[in-house]
Protein backbone atom coordinates (compact mmCIF):
# COMPACT_ATOMS: atom_id res chain seq x y z
CA UNK A 1 0.00 0.00 0.00
CA UNK A 2 2.61 2.42 1.12
CA UNK A 3 4.37 1.56 -2.50
CA UNK A 4 1.32 2.32 -4.36
CA UNK A 5 0.91 5.83 -2.44
CA UNK A 6 4.62 6.55 -3.64
CA UNK A 7 4.34 5.33 -6.94
CA UNK A 8 0.75 7.32 -7.63
CA UNK A 9 2.08 10.32 -5.53
CA UNK A 10 2.14 13.93 -8.17
CA UNK A 11 5.10 16.20 -7.19
CA UNK A 12 3.00 18.50 -4.66
CA UNK A 13 1.94 22.21 -5.43
CA UNK A 14 3.86 24.25 -2.68
CA UNK A 15 2.37 27.49 -1.49
CA UNK A 16 3.22 29.57 1.26
CA UNK A 17 0.64 30.64 2.99
CA UNK A 18 1.04 34.40 4.33
CA UNK A 19 -2.82 35.73 3.91
CA UNK A 20 -6.20 34.77 5.50
CA UNK A 21 -7.56 34.37 1.82
CA UNK A 22 -5.03 31.65 1.08
CA UNK A 23 -5.37 30.25 4.60
CA UNK A 24 -9.17 29.61 3.48
CA UNK A 25 -7.95 28.02 0.07
CA UNK A 26 -5.70 25.28 2.25
CA UNK A 27 -8.48 24.41 4.62
CA UNK A 28 -10.90 24.09 1.83
CA UNK A 29 -8.11 21.44 0.26
CA UNK A 30 -8.60 19.35 2.97
CA UNK A 31 -10.80 16.83 2.82
CA UNK A 32 -12.21 15.17 6.09
CA UNK A 33 -10.73 12.01 7.12
CA UNK A 34 -7.35 12.32 4.68
CA UNK A 35 -4.35 11.50 5.67
CA UNK A 36 -1.87 14.67 6.52
CA UNK A 37 1.43 14.89 6.90
CA UNK A 38 1.91 17.84 9.75
CA UNK A 39 4.75 19.18 11.46
CA UNK A 40 5.49 22.67 13.33
CA UNK A 41 8.16 24.77 13.68
CA UNK A 42 8.49 26.75 17.44
CA UNK A 43 10.50 29.19 18.78
CA UNK A 44 11.62 26.53 21.20
CA UNK A 45 10.58 24.13 23.50
CA UNK A 46 8.82 25.67 26.30
CA UNK A 47 5.27 25.80 25.79
CA UNK A 48 4.34 28.45 28.45
CA UNK A 49 6.75 30.98 26.54
CA UNK A 50 7.95 30.03 23.20
CA UNK A 51 5.40 30.02 19.76
CA UNK A 52 4.44 28.97 16.97
CA UNK A 53 6.43 30.04 13.85
CA UNK A 54 4.95 27.65 11.13
CA UNK A 55 2.19 25.18 10.55
CA UNK A 56 3.39 22.81 7.43
CA UNK A 57 0.75 20.49 5.76
CA UNK A 58 1.01 17.96 2.93
CA UNK A 59 -2.20 16.18 2.38
CA UNK A 60 -0.18 13.81 -1.25
CA UNK A 61 -1.35 17.02 -3.40
CA UNK A 62 -1.00 20.05 -1.93
CA UNK A 63 2.19 20.94 0.69
CA UNK A 64 1.59 24.22 2.25
CA UNK A 65 3.73 26.26 4.88
CA UNK A 66 1.63 28.82 6.72
CA UNK A 67 3.26 31.31 8.37
CA UNK A 68 2.14 32.12 11.67
CA UNK A 69 4.55 34.31 12.92
CA UNK A 70 7.71 35.53 11.32
CA UNK A 71 11.14 37.07 12.49
CA UNK A 72 11.24 40.99 11.30
CA UNK A 73 14.24 42.49 12.91
CA UNK A 74 15.31 40.36 15.64
CA UNK A 75 11.20 40.71 16.55
CA UNK A 76 8.22 38.12 15.88
CA UNK A 77 5.63 39.54 14.05
CA UNK A 78 2.68 37.75 14.51
CA UNK A 79 0.72 36.86 10.72
CA UNK A 80 -2.70 34.76 11.99
CA UNK A 81 -4.47 35.12 15.07
CA UNK A 82 -5.81 32.00 17.15
CA UNK A 83 -9.08 32.75 15.36
CA UNK A 84 -7.70 32.77 12.09
CA UNK A 85 -5.88 29.47 12.76
CA UNK A 86 -8.95 27.83 14.64
CA UNK A 87 -10.52 26.72 11.16
CA UNK A 88 -7.61 24.51 10.38
CA UNK A 89 -7.51 23.03 13.30
CA UNK A 90 -10.66 22.09 13.37
CA UNK A 91 -10.64 20.46 9.57
CA UNK A 92 -7.23 18.79 10.86
CA UNK A 93 -9.29 16.98 14.11
CA UNK A 94 -11.29 15.61 11.19
CA UNK A 95 -8.05 13.77 9.67
CA UNK A 96 -5.62 11.18 9.88
CA UNK A 97 -2.37 12.85 11.13
CA UNK A 98 1.07 11.95 10.68
CA UNK A 99 3.60 13.43 12.65
CA UNK A 100 7.71 13.02 13.09
CA UNK A 101 7.78 13.04 17.13
CA UNK A 102 3.90 14.15 16.69
CA UNK A 103 3.58 12.90 21.18
CA UNK A 104 6.24 15.51 21.79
Amino acid sequence: MITEMVVNLTPPTDKIILTVADLQKAVDNITDGSIIAFDLETTGLNVRKDSITDIAIFNGKYAYNICVNIWNNSKLQQIFSKQDILPLLNKLRNCKLRTHNGSF
